[in-house]
């Protein structure tokens, strides 16, 4: 039988090759240490709280591994045992199973089981939040805001959660270009949790890039984060097509420098390849991405710098995860493009507008421009 020390350290192995990018090595390590975790009698586990500590830790970081490399059957079986192994936990398990059913191609299994989830407990917002994410994932949108909107009038549900919904609701009608309802959705949002009005700068680019200028000068003279609002404000001048001006704000954006504004990395570092100074931007950003602080739109950008700085292999390293993460975003930040998935209209956008050599541009072209075949 195998000591604590050494389940620790195949656990910490398996860390090592998951860090080092290595995830079909890493599962094999990850599933060995948890079959072995597994077959331990249950109140074994319970008497050894060091081994249940790290089942607790593995076993959710291999489903998310099996996740991300669409090895799904797997996910969902891990999940499902997961399930019946902590059934005071059993809620939020049993709904992420159904929604790695959802996107490994089990669809409607995993709608009624959202569907069951939320009419067992009518009170538990997540329930209807998560069954319209569903829908939103799926691009069900008629369905999706049927339960968003049914969970963001949930009286017996805390403010908070509440905002959660509404906030959903504005990501959907914002992919509906929906104008006014996206605004009045990011209102309600805000008006229960106070904190959402950090994200100000997501609605005034929503505003800019569905052409409704003037209501995005309005909002853009409300952030309050000044690096933040020149940066919407170069946003605007651009769509204006006043290159000179934009340019101008997003300098002065550059003057503030990396730290000094502890909001606002990800619309830095935009604006550092807007103005090519990408090494500007990937200073601020490379030491997030390292620590594992990710997110689609960081990734999308650091690639697109590394291709402003030719580094081709990094480039399109950074943008296959970073397209991938942007595929299982709710709602999802890709579109198909000629039997493949390439980033939605704003990465798009961005992707046109920034300046690339045109023989990086042609190495790039496969994560913005439909194939046509």
């Amino acid at each position: 039988m195998s000591s604590p020390s050494d389940y620790q350290a195949l656990y910490l192995e398996a860390q090592k090759t998951h860090q080092q990018g290595d995830n079909q090595a890493a599962i094999a390590q990850y599933a060995r240490l948890v079959s072995r975790l597994l077959r331990r009698k249950p109140d074994a586990l319970e008497r050894r709280a060091e081994l249940r500590a790290l089942l607790d830790s593995a076993a959710p970081e291999l489903v998310e591994l099996l996740r991300w490399e669409k090895r799904y059957d797997q996910a969902i079986e891990l999940q499902e045992r997961l399930v019946a192994l902590y059934p005071e936990r059993a809620l939020a398990l049993r709904l992420h199973a159904a929604n790695l059913k959802l996107e490994g191609g089990q669809r409607e299994e995993g709608l009624h089981e959202l569907r069951e989830i939320a009419e067992a407990d009518p009170q538990n917002i997540w329930g209807w939040i998560a069954l319209g994410s569903g829908y939103l994932w799926l691009e069900q949108y008629e369905q999706a805001e049927e339960f968003l909107r049914r969970a963001a009038v949930l009286e017996t549900a805390d403010n908070e959660d509440r905002a959660s919904a509404w906030k959903a609701l504005f990501e959907l009608y914002d992919v509906q270009q929906r104008v006014q309802e996206a605004i009045d959705a990011w209102e309600q949002a805000c008006r229960l949790d106070p904190g959402l009005r950090s994200t100000l700068p997501e609605l005034c680019a929503m505003l800019i890039y569905q052409g409704h200028y003037p209501a995005a000068a309005e909002y853009t003279q409300q952030v309050d984060s000044r690096p933040r609002q020149l940066f919407c404000t170069g946003l605007l001048h651009s769509a204006y097509m006043r290159v000179t001006e934009a340019g101008r704000a997003w300098t002065e954006m550059m003057e503030y420098g990396p730290g000094r504004d502890q909001g606002g990395y990800d619309e830095y570092a935009e604006a550092s390849i807007r103005i090519l100074l990408p090494a500007r931007g990937l200073e601020l950003i490379e030491p997030l991405i390292q620590r594992g602080e990710v997110n689609y739109r960081r990734l999308l950008i650091a690639g697109l710098a590394y291709a402003q700085q030719r580094i081709i292999n990094r480039a399109t390293g950074t943008l296959d995860v970073a397209l991938r993460m942007a595929d299982l975003q709710r709602p999802r930040r890709t579109r198909s493009g000629g039997g493949r998935r390439i980033f939605d209209e704003r990465a798009r956008i961005l992707y046109g507008q920034i300046r690339l050599d045109p023989d990086v541009r042609r190495k790039l072209d496969r994560y913005f421009i439909p194939f046509k075949g």
